[in-house]
């Protein structure tokens, strides 16, 4: 939830309140049996939205230092994405497989090699 908050909180919510309000509605539609409420439940325009601030954040901080960061390699990319992506998948479903498996659509056996890949990585 506290992304979810953040998400609302960044967006700059051009249609104003009427704009909100659908947002929250669709969301709680999204959600329908969900006991919170996730950041994939926010429509995508406003996803898509936080996810270009954030790359723009990004670039705004390498042209204050004159650095340009070197890129990881893909492998390296994807692994530190899965690597999030479960911890917090995990720590929002408190360690429940089958919840984390609702959230996000992924099977029991795909859950179960992420965290075994994970372990194997620390």
């Amino acid at each position: 939830m506290p992304d979810f908050m953040e998400y609302l909180f960044a967006y700059s919510w051009p249609g104003n309140v009427r704009e909100l309000s659908h947002a929250v509605e669709s969301a709680f539609a999204q959600a329908l049996y969900s006991p919170v409420l996730f950041t994939q439940h926010l429509p995508l325009h406003i996803r898509t939205a936080h996810a270009r601030s954030q790359v723009k954040g990004h670039e705004a901080s390498r042209s204050q230092t004159g650095t340009s960061p070197s890129l990881l390699s893909w492998r390296e990319a994807k692994d530190s994405f899965e690597r999030e992506y479960t911890r917090q998948l995990l720590l929002q479903s408190n360690g429940n497989i089958m919840e984390a498996g609702r959230v996000s659509g992924l099977s029991r056996t795909r859950l179960y090699q992420l965290i075994k890949k994970q372990e194997n990585d620390d």
